[in-house]
């Protein structure tokens, strides 16, 4: 289980602890699969996947939670961006 910490400011954290608990719930799957939702990327990043333009790799919008800025894993194209295994996951307690 990944802790995912926010950052910044005097904004209250959702959790009562400070932080939030992300789960991996399934094996890897390619960005380009990945159902709309959280996930976590192999450095333990998390980010989350919309539903806009989820079938189309150039289009799929994809942020990065603590930030908001759009999430690329390293990679400098859609394409490659698309490729990137990634794993599903949960925000637990």
């Amino acid at each position: 289980m990944n802790t995912y910490k926010p950052t910044g400011g005097d904004e209250p954290s959702p959790a009562s602890s400070g932080s939030l608990r992300v789960a991996r719930c399934a094996g890897a799957v390619r960005l380009r699969d990945l159902r709309p939702g959280l996930f976590v990327d192999e450095s333990g990043f998390v980010g989350f996947k919309t539903e806009y333009h989820r079938d189309d790799p150039v289009l799929m919008e994809v942020f990065c939670v603590d930030t908001g800025e759009v999430y690329w894993g390293g990679m400098n194209t859609t394409k490659t961006r698309a490729a990137l295994w990634v794993y599903p996951a949960s925000i637990g307690e």
